[in-house]
């Protein structure tokens, strides 16, 4: 490998090094969770709210899988993907709606924008968003928040860094919910 090719290697550290941090991050995301978050949200998801997924950029594409994964858990969940959506869709949040933003860096003016707009005009809520480790705007105005471990890796301009802790936070909420309100939703058979 020409040192220019080693210069926009996107890698910090070789990949078997990167392995293990990949791994590292998805643990720290999980250890650092705190289980009175989950079960505030599953008391939450109990009340069976109209569900708002907001994220934009490399974690709308993840975002698809976590709106069918609740969708097919009986809830109903709005994922508006452009900003004329996510406009329409502010309009239909209320005190009974539970919104999730996902933000790597916490600072999307656009997220910002709509919390600021919803609390401007006496809406309520319950607001968890999901934000990188550093202390950030959107996680300071919101409920509650999930910090993301994860590695920046930016090929051809593109941020590429991994998103699956997004997927395990969103997992966790939901398999939280079953835990505590399955036997009531969903009429689980119990194990033989």
């Amino acid at each position: 490998m020409n040192k220019q090719e080693e210069s926009s290697n996107p890698f910090t550290v070789s990949q078997a090094d990167y392995r293990n941090e990949y791994t590292k991050n998805i643990e720290e995301t999980i250890r650092v969770l705190k289980p009175e978050q989950l079960e505030r949200i599953a008391d939450k998801l109990a009340e069976h709210p109209h569900i708002f997924l907001f994220s934009k950029d490399t974690t709308k594409h993840l975002t698809e899988y976590v709106k069918y994964l609740y969708s097919m858990s009986g809830f109903n969940v709005s994922f508006p993907q452009d900003k004329d959506y996510r406009r329409l869709a502010e309009k239909e949040i209320n005190d009974n709606s539970l919104v999730f933003i996902m933000s790597f860096n916490g600072e999307n003016e656009e997220f910002i924008r709509l919390i600021n707009n919803l609390m401007r005009k006496g809406i309520s809520p319950l607001i968890v968003s999901i934000t990188g480790a550093d202390n950030n705007t959107i996680q300071n105005l919101s409920d509650l928040n999930f910090y993301l471990f994860t590695d920046e890796i930016t090929v051809n301009d593109t941020d590429i860094g991994s998103r699956i802790s997004v997927i395990a936070i969103m997992e966790l909420i939901l398999y939280q919910y079953i835990e505590n309100y399955g036997g009531r939703d969903f009429n689980f058979e119990p194990r033989k």
